[in-house]
């Protein structure tokens, strides 16, 4: 039996717990910020996050200019625009605040603001400018205030080219943030349904890094406690969103999850997944969950030990793959999420473009099982 290689890469720092936004100047401070560009959606201004972040900010001798044009699915165009607003407002650093959404759109921010052109430019499956990207980009600073994307662990965003409806994606190790805020206290305000779908994000990002052939220790330990703390806290934080024990343990579960899949990569789930945010706008975590079941069957037949082992974790009594996924459907459905691409609205004419971009989705890649566009296709037909 040959000994794999593999990457063990952290990269950034983090300040966890309840309270932490409070050190949000020092840590701009200490990265070299004198005036961020604050990346958020209009939520975080109307609920007074990105006020109270501008007036630590002020306190600490930091000036700070708000760029609050951010929707789910962030759009390549607006990565533009906010370059622009970064580098005519003279901002030298960033600070993402929000969930998965404005940290990948203020990912792409600090590329084109430093390099020009638009984020297409720097699509990894194509992009003419993908390999310029140096480690000479302005500091940034994620504050999640969602528990699931585990993009502030990532060195990766996910992009909408809205003129051609698709995703596509950013990555390069430069892109890690430099600093992670992780205050528990401010994911208080997700809804449930929110924090349900974000909550099974994290889950399908640390199961299906599980089961790739690059998983190895290091993630394996990552994915192992994830799934330990959703199975204790999701529907805890899903049903008592003012519960700060809950709320802190699906804050690390989704800083390790981006953690594992960050090292192991990911699979089909993200693929499949990927296309009904970029054609239907479709919020990710949701999408997620409803495919992961289907994948699982899908990779039975290399995964079924794991998947089992992943479930009990999680408290399942399960003992077959089958069981395994089974059970994934039932959880998602305590947490009041749909199970059935039907109940949100795609229908069997849908189904061959969306697996015409899902066999072009590089996350596939992974995948434990070779996929086709016609595996993928009946996927997305058992789903509905």
């Amino acid at each position: 039996m040959s000994n794999p290689i593999y990457n063990i890469s952290l990269g950034f720092n983090a300040r966890f717990g309840v309270g932490s936004i409070q050190d949000i100047g020092k840590s701009s401070q200490r990265a070299g910020i004198k005036k961020a560009l604050i990346v958020c959606d209009p939520m975080m201004v109307k609920i007074g996050y990105a006020g109270k972040i501008q007036e630590i900010l002020s306190k600490s001798g930091l000036d700070s200019v708000i760029f609050d044009q951010c929707v789910e699915n962030p759009k390549a165009s607006d990565v533009t625009e906010g370059a622009k607003v970064f580098n005519a407002q003279g901002c030298d650093g960033i600070i993402a605040l929000g969930g998965g959404s404005p940290i990948d759109q203020a990912k792409g921010i600090r590329i084109v603001a430093k390099y020009g052109g638009t984020a297409q430019d720097f699509n990894i499956m194509g992009g003419s400018r993908a390999r310029e990207v140096k480690g000479d980009m302005p500091p940034m600073i994620a504050v999640p205030t969602t528990s699931g994307t585990g993009s502030e662990a990532t060195s990766a965003a996910v992009i909408t080219d809205t003129e051609r409806n698709v995703k596509f994606i950013l990555a390069n190790p430069f892109l890690l943030p430099t600093n992670v805020i992780l205050d528990p206290e401010l994911t208080v305000s997700m809804p449930p349904k929110v924090t349900a779908a974000t909550g099974m994000d994290a889950l399908v990002h640390a199961l299906e890094a599980y089961v790739t052939a690059a998983a190895n220790p290091i993630s394996d330990s990552f994915g192992r406690t994830t799934f330990t703390l959703i199975g204790k806290s999701l529907k805890k934080a899903v049903e008592k969103g003012d519960d700060l024990e809950a709320r802190s343990d699906m804050s690390m579960a989704s800083l390790l999850a981006g953690l594992a899949f960050g090292i192991a990569g990911l699979g089909a789930v993200h693929s499949l997944a990927h296309p009904l945010g970029g054609r239907h706008h479709i919020a990710h975590g949701l999408a997620n969950s409803i495919m992961l079941p289907h994948v699982m069957r899908y990779n039975t037949k290399t995964s079924e030990a794991r998947y089992v082992e992943a479930a009990k974790c999680m408290g399942k009594d399960v003992r077959t793959g089958e069981e395994a996924a089974s059970a994934m459907t039932q959880f998602a459905a305590s947490l009041g999420l749909p199970t059935r691409l039907s109940e949100i609205g795609i229908k069997e004419a849908d189904l061959l473009q969306l697996s015409k971009d899902a066999a072009a989705d590089g996350s596939h890649f992974r995948n434990p099982v070779p996929c086709t566009q016609e595996t993928l296709l009946e996927m997305y037909k058992q789903a509905l």
